[in-house]
């Protein structure tokens, strides 16, 4: 996008892997919980963009 921005990533297990999911621009951290926490920003999909969130918790 030819700017700084904050890029949230899932990085797999080995190395080689390709990515679980596609990079969340313009992440920021958009609520908390006591075991969880929500990122929101935007993913590039064959070169569309949408709004997404990311709800994360531990396994």
């Amino acid at each position: 996008m030819n700017r700084d921005s904050n890029i949230a990533r899932i990085r797999p297990a080995m190395p080689l892997d390709p990515e679980l999911l596609p990079p969340l621009i313009d992440a920021f951290l958009s609520g908390m919980a006591t075991n969880a926490f929500t990122l929101s920003g935007i993913e590039e999909v064959d070169g569309r963009l949408y709004a997404q969130s990311w709800y994360c918790r531990p396994d």
